[in-house]
């Protein structure tokens, strides 16, 4: 349960609990020492219903949290009942991201409820802590969240009062849906009058706003709004006086999301927008079909940050420096490359490049490279200077599928250069006319996209893959480690997972902005173009190299700055702000941005991306060449050329990984690595010298069984049974070999034997 002051009607559940004695009454303002089987402890908020306390349940010695309702309230009967309501709108809902009741009662006329105690405040503390989300968190906490609201609306139970504040958040990475106090329920009597307005007045639906009966879509609408307040940093809707704020959703005037967070993916606009279509026919369906929808982004995101909320929990900052670093780099890279092509894909690089700036200002690559590329294309990403825009724009925010201003917007904002404005504008056209080619056309001339990036956002097909649960639940350490996929998750819970491959650096003083002209010219002269590419290569790494400790030490300083200010997350003082110095907050942020290039590398791997996986490694080692991850990823390195059957390759990378790590833990593995990688390459002698100096120096190691089968084949394969079936017998024998080692073993003296002239 939230320790949030404004949380202000319980939670009640199935009746674990009830029955126990009720506790002696306690003087007014105060809270009884002990209420059933639950000793009270200290107060977390008070709110205008009820008051939570942090308790312990005696007989399990878990921590919980007990709301209690104020006794001024006690005697109210229409309190007493909404209090009662949570009880059967909740009754039945058992998910991992719904909070879980563990019991009520009656303490001297006074109702309690004890829930599952959220130790990570709320979503709604999380954004005043860090304004703008990162995109990953909020996608993850969207994917939780959505996943709980549509358990809820299959059993019948519409929340109407969603926002950021009755989303609780567990430090190990869950996020709980809270608050069903003013629920409605399929089959219950009406808990208020007709006409009586109940929510919250900014995250409410235009339907709620009008007092119309309400269905699942009218959370649906909700849960978009607290979509757009992760990527924002604010409600569009938000107003000190709530009958400004219900004005605003029933004039349907939002501010577009690319026009306060202009770096967001489109496919991000097109969810939200659907979300928060005005009329209800237009939202999505279903939760289920939202988290649909989204779901190809969710399982991009698990698949390379699968902690990424839990970790944001320990230090939101931190998190968020080494996100936006990491973002910024992917999208930089991503830049490179379309930068080499037409026109259209060099507007994109733009984008991507504005983009990446945004997340990280000091990322001076990128900077130069939109510079450049901004200047050649004479693109103007700035404020508009035509005052007709605003105007339209004001329009617009009275008729937001007005095709026309839609039109005019796109064009204005096509001739001041500003390309991500003008596509913004062009793609929600399309969207609402899909079947117009020519705008759809004019949208890949612009910038290169295809016209099914901006479908109408339906349900798109989802593949199967583990939930953030189960993939958290094998992680033993911290840090954005990659965990092995689970089975077992529910249909309603599975993602899938889809790797994005790493892209290759290329050089800044090979970027050049096409001309058709220069075509033929690049068609006839490949040789020279290799070497401009080579020696570009070489300045590019030493400036990369001269400009990355000034970076680090300004990303440093600002984090700091960041960290020692403020006594922690509001609401919830037990996640402090960590006073860290500025060279300890640079070595924090490095060690994680390895962390994340390692596990990246490594499932790059296990999707058969070894060239990805060797190019995320060297970035690796160059940027931290004697930290213990550069160590690790030197082995990994030369796995990944294996894998990529580059054996010559690999056998030089083991060879100096050995020489230059004769102590790791990895040496021993490395020398039966360069024996297979010498078999691969035909090198038979060094292939069996190899394996023999490992059989010979690590006769304890788990390896062993694998280097006598190793050992075996080679000389079976060059004829040599009688020693062969030595390694064979060998292995056969030994203990605690695995036992498809020694199937194989068993197989290949029975084809020997076979073989044999009798």
């Amino acid at each position: 349960m939230s320790n949030d002051p404004q949380d202000d009607v319980g939670h009640l559940d199935t009746r674990v609990g009830t029955g126990a004695p009720a506790a002696a009454p306690a003087p007014v303002g105060e809270a009884p020492k002990k209420i059933g089987k639950f000793a009270i402890g200290q107060r977390l908020g008070r709110g205008g219903m009820a008051t939570v306390y942090l308790a312990l349940e005696q007989d399990s010695g878990r921590e919980v949290a007990l709301k209690l309702m104020n006794q001024q309230l006690a005697e109210d009967a229409g309190f007493v009942e909404r209090f009662k309501a949570e009880a059967r709108a909740t009754s039945s809902l058992k998910h991992p991201n719904i909070v879980g009741i563990l019991g009520y009662g009656d303490a001297s006329g006074v109702p309690w409820m004890a829930t599952e105690y959220c130790d990570g405040g709320t979503v709604g503390s999380l954004v005043d802590s860090l304004g703008e989300v990162p995109v990953p968190v909020a996608i993850e906490i969207m994917a939780q969240f959505l996943s709980g609201l549509g358990h809820a609306h299959e059993r019948g139970v519409i929340h109407r009062d969603l926002k950021p504040e009755n989303l609780l958040l567990n430090r190990d990475g869950y996020v709980k849906l809270a608050d069903f106090g003013i629920a409605k329920v399929s089959g219950q009597t009406r808990m208020t009058n007709t006409g009586m307005l109940v929510g919250t007045a900014s995250y409410m639906s235009p339907e709620q706003a009008r007092g119309d009966l309400l269905d699942g879509r009218s959370d649906l609408y909700s849960a978009g709004i607290i979509f757009y307040e992760l990527l924002a940093g604010v409600n569009p809707f938000d107003s000190d006086n709530p009958a400004t704020s219900l004005t605003k959703i029933l004039t349907n005037n939002v501010t577009p999301l690319v026009q306060v967070r202009p770096a967001v993916q489109p496919e991000l606009e097109v969810i939200i927008e659907k979300l928060m279509a005005f009329d209800a026919l237009d939202r999505f369906s279903t939760a289920e079909e939202a988290l649909q929808a989204l779901a190809p982004l969710i399982s991009q995101e698990r698949n390379e940050l699968p902690q990424i909320l839990m970790e944001t929990l320990k230090n939101p900052e931190l998190a968020r420096a080494v996100i936006n670093r990491r973002t910024a780099e992917m999208l930089f890279k991503e830049a490179q490359l379309l930068a080499l092509q037409g026109i259209p894909q060099q507007r994109k690089a733009a984008m991507k490049l504005y983009s990446a700036t945004h997340s990280d200002p000091e990322h001076a690559a990128a900077q130069t490279l939109f510079t450049k590329l901004s200047a050649d294309l004479n693109l103007n990403f700035g404020p508009p200077t035509n005052p007709k825009i605003a105007e339209l724009e004001a329009q617009l925010r009275g008729t937001p599928a007005n095709l026309q201003l839609l039109t005019q917007l796109s064009n204005l904002y096509k001739l001041e250069g500003n390309v991500l404005r003008a596509s913004a504008y062009l793609r929600r056209y399309v969207r609402l006319k899909p079947e117009d080619g020519y705008a759809a056309s004019q949208l890949t001339q612009l910038t290169g996209e295809l016209p099914q990036v901006v479908a109408a956002g339906g349900a798109a097909p989802r593949p199967s893959g583990p939930s953030t649960a189960e993939i958290m639940s094998g992680v033993q350490t911290g840090g954005f480690k990659a965990a092995k996929p689970v089975t077992g998750a529910t249909p309603a819970q599975q993602t899938g997972v889809i790797a994005r491959r790493a892209m290759p650096v290329i050089p800044l003083a090979e970027v050049k902005v096409e001309n058709p002209w220069f075509r033929l010219f690049k068609q006839v002269m490949p040789i020279l173009l290799g070497i401009i590419f080579i020696v570009g290569a070489v300045r590019f790494t030493m400036r990369f190299i001269s400009t990355s400790a000034d970076a680090v030490d300004k990303d440093a300083d600002a984090l700091n700055r960041g960290l020692t200010t403020g006594t922690g997350v509001k609401g919830n003082p037990m996640i402090p702000k960590i006073p860290v110095a500025p060279t300890q907050a640079a070595a924090q942020i490095d060690k994680a941005v390895d962390s994340m290039s390692l596990s990246h590398a490594r499932t790059a791997m296990q999707n058969g991306n070894f060239d990805d996986a060797v190019a995320q490694l060297d970035s690796l080692i160059a940027h931290s060449p004697d930290s213990l991850d550069a160590v690790e990823a030197e082995f990994v390195r030369a796995q990944a050329l294996m894998g990529a059957k580059k054996n010559g390759a690999a056998m030089t990378a083991l060879t100096e990984f050995m020489t230059k790590r004769a102590e790791n833990a990895h040496a021993a593995e490395a020398l039966l690595l360069r024996g297979q990688a010498a078999q691969a390459q035909l090198d038979f002698s060094a292939a069996e010298a190899d394996y023999s100096k490992f059989i010979s120096d690590y006769p304890r190691s788990k390896l062993f069984g694998e280097a006598l089968l190793s050992r075996g084949e080679l000389r079976h394969q060059q004829g040599n049974d009688a020693l062969a079936k030595g390694d064979f017998v060998m292995l056969k024998s030994l203990e605690g070999a695995p036992s498809g080692l020694k199937q194989r073993a068993a197989t290949l003296l029975e084809n020997m034997e076979a073989a044999a002239p009798k």
